[in-house]
């Protein structure tokens, strides 16, 4: 715990961006529309709640028959986060950041009990994307974004005779590269629909630890790391009054799916 509070001081001042993607030409302001092609800089800021399903490929150390050895198989990752936004948007480089919490789960259904449970911890990151309006109506982008998260929780472990509670940690790395297109179609000066589009590529790692309390530093205990790292999104972003925004966001890779809700302003 005293680890998890020090690392939410250490990042609570910094821009953070989180896993999902969002608009790839920019969330702030729909350029494209001919009323929004001559703005400049902007700040913005937001709230997200998500939720996702991921197959990750998984190496474990287990125990069985007295000896020990290593297990690779495939767990699904389960996840639910929220996190608050808040960046700046400069001629269309966007940089935003994001501070959360999340509660990860890792299931395996080779073994009696999942291997990390009632996970609850915190998200950090950093995201950059740049988006262009080569003709009214239409935006290009591309971007990247990184993204730690930490959590706590627990699992059963056995040696074959008894069965015990564990206290476990879970270090999950996360990097994505991503490119799209999006539409910015005017109902009215007030009111912009963007519908958006785009797929990337995905870098995840994850690293599990048995706490050790004799010792200075905690056992690993797995390794995973995502099945597929190619992934396809797409998206609806309202625009409101020039200032409100919602979106809605799904994203897959073929082996499992994220999607999310956002609110925002700018300023």
């Amino acid at each position: 715990m005293k680890r998890l509070v020090i690392l939410v001081a250490i990042a609570a001042p910094a821009a953070v961006c989180g896993q999902y993607i969002g608009n790839p030409c920019g969330k702030a302001v729909p350029r494209g529309a001919p009323s929004y092609r001559a703005t400049g800089a902007c700040g913005l800021a937001g709230f997200d709640l998500g939720l996702g399903r991921f197959k990750v490929d998984a190496d474990y150390d287990v125990v069985s028959g007295g000896l020990f050895g290593t297990l690779r198989e495939t767990s699904e990752l389960r996840e639910t986060y929220f996190a608050f936004s808040g960046g700046v948007n400069v001629e269309g480089f966007e940089l935003e950041g994001r501070l959360g919490g999340t509660w990860i789960e890792l299931r395996e259904d080779l073994f009696t009990e999942d291997p990390f449970q009632d996970g609850a911890g915190v998200l950090v990151g950093l995201g950059l994307r740049y988006g262009f309006s080569p003709v009214e109506f239409l935006r290009l982008g591309l971007g990247g974004q990184f993204e730690y998260s930490y959590t706590e929780g627990d699992t059963r472990v056995s040696d074959g005779h008894s069965v015990w509670k564990e206290d476990m940690t879970l270090d999950l790395f996360r990097g994505q590269l991503f490119a799209g297109a999006s539409l910015d179609l005017e109902a009215g000066r007030d009111l912009v629909f963007s519908p958006y589009a785009g797929g990337g590529l995905e870098f995840l790692k994850g690293e599990l630890y048995l706490e050790d309390w004799h010792r200075w530093f905690d056992d690993e205990v797995a390794d995973f790391d995502e099945k597929h790292v190619g992934f396809i999104f797409g998206g609806l972003d309202l625009h409101i009054g020039g200032r409100a925004r919602i979106g809605l966001e799904a994203r897959t890779n073929f082996d499992g799916w994220l999607a999310q809700v956002s609110l925002g302003i700018r300023f």
